[in-house]
Parts: structure tokens; C-alpha cells; sequence
């Protein structure tokens, strides 16, 4: 497996982490035009009562970034996929990886090469890709953001979009965008722009309130699915 494609999934995905461990519906954001600020602590205040979530996405890089064009003709659908995610506990799988995360370590399939890659997840981290939700959690103090947000719509709904910039300019990306259906506050997109220019954006097609809580063990990577992989265990 690419290092570059690894990364990259691996970023995407916490992306994809970062949206459905935090938004779920609050009357507390129903103001017509509500601060930027407002819903930032929000996020932050709530994000360690949030229950277990699943979702549907579907990844497709956004080729009119950088035109001016509101077109997304020249999209180009990736992949489509599901996670499930409480607390520092994680789960996405799609065609192309498979990635578990049960707090302490992680495990990353690469399913076409039989590649896995085991590497210890370190929760104190704030970095997007190490730690999603230590990631949410610095949001008031990490990043750049407009007073207000503002309105938009995506297929068919109306959403706030905020816009965040990181103030620190060694992460990969150069902005992070999040649509968030009005009135239910479900997330609806996330919309990532690297500094190379590329774009990615991730439509929630299903978003679910789970209530159950499941045993840790579900967010480990089953030990008899190892024979026949080539491993690199990095711990």
C-alpha cells in the first residue's frame, strides 16, 4: 500500500469520525443565523455525552475546486461506506480499507493488497488523523473561523456551513468545511481541501442514534482474519 493513498484514506476517514461523533439534533442551536462561536461550543461541550452512531457515506473527490463554478458535473464518486464510532472507539469499512480502532490501537486493512498495518492510537494526540475527537475538543483553540457561518443547501437541504482553518500550517490540509442540516443539526457534508488543491467531499447519506453500546472487542480486528496477511506491526 502507497504511503501517499494511505494517508489519505486515513484522513478522510477521520473526517468522516470527527462529523458523526459530534453533531446529532439540539433545540440550544436554533437561532436563525447563530454564531460560528456558538455551535463550536456546543461541539465541544458535548461531545463526551454523545451516545454510538452509525453512518452512510459515499467519498467523491471534488474536481471544481479552485473553479468558478458551482458545478459538481466533474465530480468523481471513490467509494461508499459505513461507520460506527463511541466514544474513542472507531470502525469504517468501505471497498477499498478497513479500519478498527478500539482506543489503544488501530488496525488498518489495505483489502485489495492484504496489507495490515497496526499502529498504537495515542488519545492525548490533537491531530485529525491520530485522535478525531481530541481533534473536536481543540476545535476553539486550533482554528480560524468565521463570526457567523453561512447558509447553503445539499441535496435538496438546507445546511449551515462552517468553515474552520487551522492555525497550524504544518497539517496536511489548508481548510475543513462542515454542512449541518438546519433544524436537526445532522451532519450532512464535510468538504476537505488539501494543500496540494485537491478536494475531497463526503455526502451522510444515513445518520442513526445508536443506544446500545457495544463491547469493546467489536473494535478490534478479528485475530483468526490475520492468517494470510502480510502485517506490519508498528506498536
Amino acid at each position: 500500500m502507497k504511503k501517499n493513498r494511505f494517508e489519505e484514506l486515513n484522513i478522510v476517514f477521520a473526517l468522516i469520525i470527527s462529523a458523526i461523533t459530534i453533531f446529532f439534533p439540539c433545540s440550544e442551536l436554533s437561532a436563525q443565523n447563530p454564531k460560528t462561536s456558538d455551535i463550536v461550543r456546543f461541539l465541544t461541550e458535548t461531545i463526551k455525552t454523545m451516545p454510538a452512531v452509525e453512518m452512510d457515506f459515499e467519498l467523491i473527490q471534488d474536481k471544481s475546486a479552485g473553479k468558478n463554478t458551482a458545478s459538481s458535473r466533474g465530480d468523481i464518486p471513490i467509494y461508499k461506506g459505513v461507520v460506527q464510532a463511541q466514544g474513542n472507539s472507531y470502525k469504517l469499512t468501505n471497498p477499498e480499507l478497513e479500519l478498527y480502532c478500539d482506543g489503544y490501537t488501530k488496525w488498518i486493512l489495505n483489502i485489495s493488497s492484504k496489507e495490515m498495518v497496526i499502529v498504537p492510537n495515542d488519545p492525548t494526540a490533537t491531530d485529525i488523523v491520530e485522535n478525531p475527537l481530541g481533534f473536536l475538543t481543540s476545535l476553539n483553540k486550533g482554528y480560524e473561523y468565521p463570526f457567523r457561518v453561512f447558509s447553503g443547501s445539499r441535496s435538496g437541504k438546507q445546511i449551515w456551513v462552517v468553515d474552520l482553518t487551522p492555525l497550524n500550517k504544518r497539517l496536511a490540509y489548508k481548510s475543513i468545511s462542515v454542512g449541518i442540516e438546519k433544524n436537526t443539526y445532522i451532519p450532512r457534508m464535510i468538504k476537505y481541501l488539501a494543500k496540494d488543491g485537491t478536494s475531497y467531499i463526503i455526502n451522510i447519506t444515513r445518520f442513526e442514534k445508536q443506544n446500545s453500546v457495544r463491547p469493546k472487542e467489536y473494535f478490534q480486528f478479528p485475530a483468526y482474519r490475520l492468517k494470510g496477511l502480510e502485517v506490519n506491526d508498528m506498536r
